[in-house]
């Protein structure tokens, strides 16, 4: 019996000890999805360079869109 009365407190104490450890789930924005949100919008091109060799491209838009938790992303050009 003194085993048992000694042991109630010992379960209470591990039990407050484990369950104060529980908090809510992280819901952290995927990076896939954070990235998304900082590229959809439509872009004005004025000019671009490959190889050190610059190009003007008047008039020409990119759009970037796409779903928070999809794959893939849709992107389309005017101009």
């Amino acid at each position: 019996m003194k085993v048992l009365k000694s042991l109630v407190p010992l379960v209470a104490i591990a039990s407050l000890v484990f369950f104060s450890n529980c908090g809510p789930d992280s819901t952290e924005t995927p990076i896939q999805d954070q990235q998304l949100a900082k590229l959809t919008a439509t872009w004005n091109i004025a000019s671009a360079s490959r190889d050190g060799v610059a190009v003007d491209y008047p008039g020409f838009k990119l759009t970037i869109s796409g779903t928070a938790g999809d794959t893939s992303f849709d992107y389309s050009t005017q101009g």
